[in-house]
């Protein structure tokens, strides 16, 4: 593995990894591998462990418990968190597997950010390969498509740390060998099994029968993804160039705008490109746009002023000099209703759950990840609230030695402007306790007089 992380430059020395742990068999051979090799490749692991609540309490719990053994052998810190995939879904209207999908990678971002990673790698295998590929051309996807997932590629919904996946070129059985040589015992998912998901029945119905046709479907598949890739990859860097160009396109956080006439002669790969590009600028991803979508766009191009809608609330407009892409009520971050938190209990804050745990004595662990604190219950003022930020909250982060804005926080660690506002803060009646997911104010710290403590967790919904 290391000389293919040197090869294709997935990480350099130095770098702090998020290493994104189901507790399954690719992310046990990803975890325990880039434990042996963190001296040769000078780099630091954290481990990141997400609950999707789609398993009974018992088998989630005991998922946590050999993520939290796993890192533990591995000398690595672990960040576990849940959510409630469910209920996202049905309130967006999203497949079990794609709400999943939003839910993780939101949490790896959030938790990459929080501890200081700039890569966060993902144990996506061969035989994933392959089933992605099959999944896009079934979908009628272009050359970008067909490419599948890339070694190392960007984040996929808007900005995020880089994604890396080591094992991209490891078939499954090898992996699944590795964990048995070492004598490792991943934990099974038997959800994986079932044939609701497109990506499921691919991996247990079709490629069965494409076997047939050729033992080495996979391989092939993967070749032809890999033929593909650095072709796709110039195509992107070039059309890059164009979309940062003002003279080309004028690029807002909630609208692209098109020089019509310069879009109108371009060949219609580029346009689909540039397309798809302000597609996922605007929306955070490129899921739910099809050609379909960007055809229609470029048929509009034929009369003096049209309008077309698209997915994900998006609105397409041709006027006489311009092809205006944009969102259609733009949602920013709202703020959170301030909410007084119950202790002990379970308190609901707009997208987030808060339980507090009273306890008379110092807990062993004092914090297991970013979304949760030990506090000393006694250097507070009752009630604890939950709370946007507002103009002129200050703390005293633990280890500064001073105060802080928490605007100011929040900008350092590289929170979009949109989204401050919906970070939680933790308060008394004397102010901000806990910047949740960033800093402890000092003031709630464990200290050695400490005699009862809080433990507060935050999750979303």
């Amino acid at each position: 593995m290391a000389d293919v992380i040197r090869d294709k430059n997935l990480m350099t020395p130095g770098s702090r990894v998020l290493v994104a742990a189901s507790g399954g068999p690719d992310s046990t051979a990803l975890l325990t591998a880039l434990s042996g090799l963190k001296k040769t490749l000078g780099i630091q692991i954290i481990a990141a462990h997400f609950d999707h609540r789609l398993r009974g309490r018992k088998e989630a719990a005991a998922d946590a418990a050999y993520v939290r053994k796993l890192a533990r052998l591995a000398g690595a810190k672990v960040e576990c968190a849940s959510g409630d995939v469910r209920a996202r879904a049905r309130r967006r209207g999203e497949s079990i597997e794609e709400a999943a999908r939003v839910m993780r990678y939101n949490f790896l971002r959030r938790t990459a950010r929080a501890v200081g990673c700039s890569v966060v790698t993902v144990g996506h295998n061969r035989n994933d390969q392959a089933e992605t590929v099959l999944m896009h051309i079934i979908r009628g996807s272009g050359l970008d498509g067909i490419a599948g997932m890339l070694p190392r590629a960007d984040w996929p919904f808007g900005r995020g740390p880089a994604l890396v996946r080591p094992l991209l070129d490891s078939p499954r059985s090898e992996i699944e060998r590795y964990c048995r040589e070492l004598g490792l015992e991943p934990r099974r998912d038997p959800t994986n099994d079932l044939l609701v998901a497109m990506r499921s029945r691919i991996r247990h119905e079709l490629l069965p029968v494409l076997r047939e046709f050729n033992p080495r479907i996979e391989n092939a598949l993967s070749r032809l993804a890999s033929s593909v890739a650095p072709d796709v990859a110039s195509f992107d860097g070039m059309l890059e160039v164009m979309f940062s160009q003002d003279s080309f396109a004028i690029v807002e956080p909630y609208s692209v705008q098109f020089v019509r006439n310069a879009f109108r002669d371009l060949p219609s790969a580029w346009s689909f490109g540039l397309l798809k590009r302000a597609f996922v600028h605007l929306t955070g991803s490129s899921a739910g746009v099809e050609s379909v979508h960007l055809q229609s766009i470029l048929k509009s191009l034929k009369g003096r002023q049209a309008r077309t809608s698209l997915p994900s609330g998006l609105i397409a407009q041709a006027s006489a000099d311009w092809i205006t892409l944009r969102v259609d009520q733009p949602t920013l971050a709202v703020d959170l209703p301030t909410k007084r938190l119950r202790i002990p209990g379970s308190t609901l804050v707009s997208t987030w759950r808060f339980e507090v745990e009273a306890l008379d004595r110092i807990p062993d662990s004092v914090a297991r990840n970013s979304l949760e604190v030990c506090i000393d219950a006694d250097s507070f003022t009752r009630p604890l609230t939950v709370r946007s930020r507002r103009p002129g909250d200050r703390f005293r982060p633990l280890g500064l030695g001073g105060s802080k804005k928490v605007q100011d926080l929040l900008i350092d660690s590289k929170v979009p402007r949109e989204e401050r506002s919906a970070v939680p803060l933790l308060c008394d009646r004397s102010g901000v306790l806990w910047v949740v997911g960033h800093r402890l104010d000092e003031r709630a710290a464990i200290k050695k007089s400490t005699r009862r403590a809080l433990v507060v967790r935050a999750s979303h919904i």
